[in-house]
C-alpha cells in the first residue's frame, strides 16, 4: 500500500539570515518573506512564503532563522548550512500514512520520538 497524498503541505526552510532570504524572495519572485513571530519552543524567528497565485491549501514556505546557539535551528544551519528541515505531506488517512510510514522507515531511518515517523517526514490529514 502506497501512501494516498494531496501534495504538499509545506515545507521547512532554515536560514541563516532572515533579512537576506527575504531579499532574494523580493529580488527573483517579487514576494514578502516578512517575520510573523518567534518560536518559543525552537528559540527561532519565523516567516511564512507563499507564492503569487497560490491559494488556500497551496504549499508554502515555512523559514526559519536563529541566533541563539541553544536552538536546533542554528545547530542544523552551523552543521549543513541553509537547509530544507522537512517536507510535510496533505494525506487521505492521518493513522493509516503513520502506520505505513512507520513499517516503512526500517531499521536505518532516524526516528521522530514523539511521532514515530522518519525524521523530516510529517503528516497532516487533508
Amino acid at each position: 500500500m502506497a501512501i494516498k497524498t494531496f501534495g504538499i503541505d509545506h515545507i521547512h526552510v532554515n536560514v541563516r539570515s532572515m533579512d537576506r532570504f527575504r531579499d532574494l524572495m523580493k529580488q527573483l519572485f517579487d514576494l514578502d518573506a516578512t517575520r510573523i513571530g518567534h518560536i518559543e519552543s525552537i528559540l527561532a524567528d519565523n516567516a511564512t512564503v507563499r507564492l503569487r497565485g497560490t491559494g488556500a491549501g497551496q504549499p508554502f514556505l515555512d523559514v526559519f532563522e536563529s541566533e541563539n546557539p541553544r536552538s536546533p535551528i542554528k545547530r542544523l544551519v552551523e552543521k549543513r548550512g541553509p537547509c530544507v528541515s522537512f517536507i510535510s505531506f496533505r494525506v487521505e488517512n492521518i493513522e493509516e500514512a503513520a502506520a505505513h510510514a512507520d513499517r516503512g522507515a526500517g531499521e536505518h531511518a532516524a526516528l521522530d520520538q514523539d511521532r514515530r515517523l522518519p525524521r523530516g517526514l510529517q503528516v497532516l490529514p487533508a
